[in-house]
């Protein structure tokens, strides 16, 4: 398995972003992308960019998903990110709808101690609340 990898692909424009929280051997990972793109083709692409390929394909009602956990990875949370990137602030919140869970919060913890310049916060599934981390 390929771990020659940045912890994140941070957007370089401000906007709205769908986002994957990975872990992979136990390394806390961010992965962006435009709305336009599925929570599902980050995973494909982080997966093929970190070859990884111990993971089974499930199917349900809605067609193909991962599992949230395989041999060497794990997908704590899912969904998007409000980035503005001349203040250094970043909000997650909302869920994926395929694999229904929203953000990890103890995940950006450990992403939030590797960018202490950046202003992260998050909200829970189904909640307004702001946590400021």
């Amino acid at each position: 398995m390929n771990e020659d990898h940045p912890t994140d692909n941070w957007p370089e424009k401000s906007g709205e972003y769908k986002v994957v929280q990975f872990m992979i051997n136990d390394k806390p990972y961010l992965r962006f992308s435009d709305k336009d793109y599925t929570h599902h083709s980050i995973i494909v692409k982080t997966f093929i960019d970190f070859e990884i390929d111990d993971y089974i394909k499930k199917y349900d009602d809605i067609g193909m998903l991962f599992p949230l956990e395989g041999i060497n990875y794990k997908l704590p949370g899912m969904g998007f990110a409000k980035i503005d990137v001349e203040k250094k602030t970043a909000h997650f919140d909302r869920i994926s709808g395929d694999y229904e869970i929203g953000i990890d919060g103890e995940h950006l913890r450990l992403i939030k101690n590797l960018y202490n310049d950046w202003d992260i916060s998050y909200s829970e599934k189904g909640s307004t609340k702001i946590i400021k981390l």
